[in-house]
């Protein structure tokens, strides 16, 4: 047996538990052609694109026969053997492949209080899985479904049974396990991710209504937040790095704000030295060279940058990312915004150097 065997006949295996016979068939074909032919083409040919593995859920909604928390353990699994198949199938002549692969499933995990294997002492990292959070605008209030908490348990330990199931040949056992809600210390492991959310301000509701309004004043401006598991001594929820920019507004554009008056202040200087410093023009000069580009160009990258900030409420080592979401016509706008800024910033450093 191998990885890429073992996990075919799982994942068989799960779709059969659930009942999704069609799904089972496409697997159990390619089941067949690796152990009649050793052909994995035929599998990895199937991800990606419309209609394809990559698209498949495990729901009660397409007919298969899972409870709420059966769900989220099923399409936990469901993720990581497909991740694992995908992977595996693109690289079979190489032997390095498979630990590449699971020493990536067993990284950092809060739940099972495993340390961090390649970090500075004291960082930590996340779970795989966020706690969908809902924020309401109007009373502040915080919660999130059980749901949600089942699935950030199941996205932190999934990584680490999968490996353990491997290596000791029980995958078709740990299908089992997770689908009858015997996971080792599963009841206390709730407990504790509930605790850790209450400890965050963040309620958690015993029915899955969780997007739609909020549970304590039934107002419907809500938000969705993303909330990270973390270990350091207890575990705790961490607002995901993600979300912290839109939670700290208001600081942040006095920040931009700062930085582009400061950096616009230093613009007035240089013109001032340039005007007083009786620097001829000729060519070869600093008012001539690229030290005058870098000299004026620093400072006006920084009021553009500040000013960006101060306008979007978003940290600028972040803006790139958020502007490369934008719709073309947003992007025109902030482009020419950029624009204005600049010309605007040295004609009036100049208009002002010159007063002085």
């Amino acid at each position: 047996m191998s990885l890429y065997e073992d996990s075919l006949d799982a994942l068989a295996h799960l779709l059969r538990r659930v009942c999704a016979t069609g799904e089972e068939a496409h697997i159990r074909s390619d089941l067949e052609a690796w152990r009649t032919r050793r052909d994995a083409a035929q599998h990895r040919r199937k991800y990606g694109g419309h209609s394809t593995y990559s698209d498949w859920v495990i729901h009660r909604l397409n007919g298969h026969q899972v409870d709420e928390i059966q769900q989220v353990w099923a399409n936990s699994l469901l993720e990581t053997l497909q991740l694992v198949l995908r992977r595996i199938s693109e690289k079979l002549d190489d032997p390095r492949q498979e630990r590449k692969i699971l020493n990536a499933l067993t990284r950092h995990r809060p739940l099972l209080k495993k340390p961090p294997s390649r970090e500075a002492p004291g960082k930590q990292r996340g779970s795989g899985k966020y706690l969908r959070a809902i924020r309401c605008q109007q009373c502040g209030d915080r919660h999130a479904s059980y749901l949600s908490v089942e699935n950030v348990i199941a996205g932190d330990v999934i990584g680490d049974y999968f490996y353990d199931a491997y290596t000791s040949g029980t995958l078709i056992e740990l299908v089992d396990t997770l689908l009858d809600g015997t996971v080792e210390n599963l009841v206390e492991t709730r407990k504790r991710v509930r605790s850790a959310a209450e400890r965050a301000g963040i309620g958690v509701l015993e029915t899955d209504r969780q997007h739609d309004a909020c549970a304590a004043c039934n107002g419907d401006d809500v938000t969705v937040k993303s909330w990270v598991l973390l270990a350091n001594g207890e575990l705790r929820f961490e607002l995901a790095a993600h979300e912290q920019h839109e939670s700290n507004t208001a600081a942040t554009r006095i920040w931009g704000s700062a930085i582009a008056t400061l950096a616009f202040f230093v613009l007035i200087a240089e013109f001032l030295y340039l005007d007083r410093a009786g620097v001829p023009a000729a060519t070869g000069s600093l008012r001539g060279n690229w030290g005058t580009l870098i000299l004026l160009g620093l400072p006006l990258v920084i009021i553009v940058a500040g000013t960006l900030q101060a306008m979007s409420g978003v940290v600028i080592r972040d803006y790139l990312s958020a502007f490369a979401n934008e719709t073309p016509s947003k992007k025109i706008a902030v482009s020419a915004i950029a624009v204005a800024v600049a010309v605007s910033a040295v004609t009036l450093a100049a208009l002002i150097s010159s007063i002085l």
